[in-house]
């Protein structure tokens, strides 16, 4: 009972541990379904479309729920969500996919419209906290969550039946958003870790390029979605690549050699511009296939900073030293090995194999984490100091 008490004390709890197992579990069950397994996915669906709509809108989007919440009380020292509502939203999240998992225990247009309210929720509980705070700063994120929430959508109704060809262009465009809001929250935190961890270090963050790199990932998500294979969407694509290498530099991702809790994050956002890279490519018909720089985005990308904010706010809003064990090294260097193998594999390099072994490095990387953090999450703030969210409960 304490520990369910403890898990809806704060977002970033269950809605980080649920990312975890998630990650673990969901790609071996897509494993499982490659390998012709009849009780793997939902019956009828394009495998491949369940299998990125879940790692986008499961994986991902529990991460930026438990992220956004939380960090929200942050910026206004407003709560965003009491235990109960918190307990809804992880409802909303959860039912989906253990229904999605097991066919047939739910109908599908029911797991559609559960999974679909989610985001929008969320965009009012961030949205009411920030409003009242005069926080406009944030208001961004708004418009972000409803994009997403809408490409959702678009999936659903792919997979229902109801609006045949909408799901793929859709969760293309959804995995963009993803990239955007990594582009933005990345270059926030990164450099902000990296000077607390490193004062020494001296840092270029100019404020025009964090907002030149999010402008130019948001005109390259219209484009794709307006414009794929377009030769206008590749130079957006590139042009975003290149901005993004460039705050990188600035940096000094070396420096942060010795802080794992800091390289896997300078990674992450590395994986982002190579992404974009290959995109670029793909649209200029450069003999690169669009799903190759899809998988540096999302399992690069998306794989190093989750894993590694879902670490680094773990431990911090836990009161607890900014410090990992030798096993979540491992797991940061598993998640970037499972990148470099899929991309291989999109690639076309190596043997078949490789995509097993992929998922199954992404799924320890995901299992370590919960060894490590589940107790972590479970369990009290180590200092017993209040977060912010407990201030004014609005």
């Amino acid at each position: 009972m304490r520990s369910a008490v403890t898990l809806l004390s704060q977002p970033y709890r269950p809605f980080f541990l649920l990312a975890a197992l998630f990650g673990a579990l969901s790609v071996l069950q897509w494993l499982l379904w490659l390998e012709g397994s009849p009780v793997a996915g939902p019956v009828g669906v394009n495998p491949l479309l369940w299998h990125g709509h879940e790692m986008v809108f499961g994986f991902a989007g529990a991460i930026i729920t438990g992220f956004l919440l939380t960090a929200a009380q942050n910026w206004t020292g407003m709560r965003t969500v009491g235990p109960g509502l918190l307990a809804a939203f992880v409802a909303l999240w959860l039912i989906p996919r253990v229904g999605f998992a097991l066919p047939q225990m739910l109908p599908m247009g029911l797991l559609a419209a559960l999974d679909f309210a989610l985001l929008p929720l969320v965009a009012i509980a961030l949205g009411r906290v920030l409003i009242l705070t005069g926080n406009r700063r944030n208001l961004l994120f708004l418009p972000i969550l409803l994009a997403l929430a809408g490409f959702n959508g678009a999936v659903h109704l792919d997979m229902l039946g109801i609006a045949p060809g909408w799901g793929r262009p859709a969760l293309l465009a959804a995995m963009l958003m993803v990239a955007l809001l990594m582009v933005v929250m990345g270059g926030r935190v990164i450099p902000f870790f990296t000077g607390r961890r490193l004062p020494h270090v001296p840092l270029r963050n100019p404020t025009p390029l964090h907002w030149a790199s999010a402008a130019l990932a948001l005109a390259a998500t219209v484009a794709w979605l307006l414009l794929p294979g377009s030769p206008v969407t590749g130079l957006l694509l590139g042009l975003t690549s290149m901005a993004l290498l460039l705050r990188l530099a600035g940096w000094r991702p070396w420096a942060t050699r010795g802080e794992p809790l800091l390289w896997v994050l300078h990674l992450g956002y590395l994986w982002l511009a190579v992404g974009y890279a290959l995109l670029a490519a793909s649209s200029f018909g450069w003999g690169v296939a669009a799903t190759v720089g899809v998988h540096a985005l999302m399992t690069g990308a998306l794989g190093a900073l989750g894993l590694g904010m879902i670490a680094r706010v773990a431990l911090g809003h836990s009161g607890r030293p900014l410090v990992v064990s030798g096993g979540m090294v491992a797991a940061f260097a598993l998640v970037n090995l499972a990148a470099l193998v899929r991309v291989a594999t999109a690639l076309g390099l190596g043997w078949p194999g490789l995509l097993h072994l992929s998922g199954t490095l992404w799924a320890l990387a995901f299992a370590l984490y919960l060894f490590h953090f589940a107790p972590i999450l479970l369990r009290p703030r180590a200092d017993a100091q209040p977060m912010p969210g407990h201030l004014r409960r609005g």
